[in-house]
């Protein structure tokens, strides 16, 4: 847990929902968290394994209960959610933040394993009857509850060259960032991203909306693909 905690920090976590959150917004289904789940869970999976830590992405759906009631889900909805795990540390959610819902209890730090998470208790399940028992009957005042469908299986190569083998494709042709930015820019947001929790450098969040700080890592990391193709190579286990 200690060298998950290292790795997946409070400025990474921020840095990563500001690359990549927005505001909630309907859909036909329902209320969609504007989380990018699986962009956080792309970079995420690749920050645990370039610092030698077993991982794993997860396909599934998540709820959270507030006082109000049950305020997103997605399960029943069409929509899904992504999540890592490292050995038996479940659920390592980045994405999950209600920063741009200030009506919301915050989290405390990220969401890595289950238990206190601020206001909310973190639950995890892998039966489904389990799962809806919970989101029916919950009697915690906040709650925030997973149920792991399946895992998502790909090599490491595979994931790097070929990004939306597991990302979503955009909703309209030409808008994804590697249509934008370059098929690495993937790579070279996980590069920035590793630095960043090594200490190395400063987050952009603090100074840079969402489109400069990828401006800027796209001018900044160059060669990103062979650079992450080393650090696997000298740290997977």
């Amino acid at each position: 847990m200690q060298e998950i905690n290292k790795i997946l920090g409070e400025e990474v976590k921020r840095e990563m929902n500001s690359l990549y959150t927005e505001p909630p917004f309907m859909t036909p289904t329902g209320l969609d968290g504007g989380l990018f789940c699986r962009e956080h869970a792309y970079h995420t999976y690749f920050l645990l394994r370039v610092a030698g830590l077993p991982a794993k992405i997860i396909i599934g759906h998540y709820f959270v209960v507030t006082p109000n009631g049950v305020a997103f889900i997605t399960i029943d909805t069409g929509a899904d959610h992504a999540w890592c795990c490292s050995g038996e540390i479940c659920p390592i959610d980045l994405s999950m933040t209600f920063y741009l819902t200030p009506e919301f209890s915050q989290l405390k730090k990220p969401v890595i394993g289950v238990g206190i998470n601020g206001s909310y208790t973190v639950r995890y399940f892998r039966e489904e009857d389990l799962f809806r028992r919970c989101m029916r009957e919950s009697e915690d005042e906040y709650c925030l509850s997973y149920y792991e469908q399946n895992t998502f299986s790909a090599s490491d190569e595979k994931l790097l060259t070929e990004p939306f083998c597991f990302l979503l494709p955009p909703s309209c042709a030409g808008g994804s960032l590697a249509d934008i930015y370059g098929k690495d820019i993937f790579a070279k947001i996980t590069l920035h991203l590793y630095k960043l929790a090594l200490g190395h450098i400063k987050p952009l969040y603090k100074d840079f909306d969402s489109k400069k700080a990828v401006e800027y890592i796209k001018s900044t990391y160059s060669a990103a693909l062979p650079k992450m193709r080393e650090l696997l190579e000298k740290n997977v286990r």
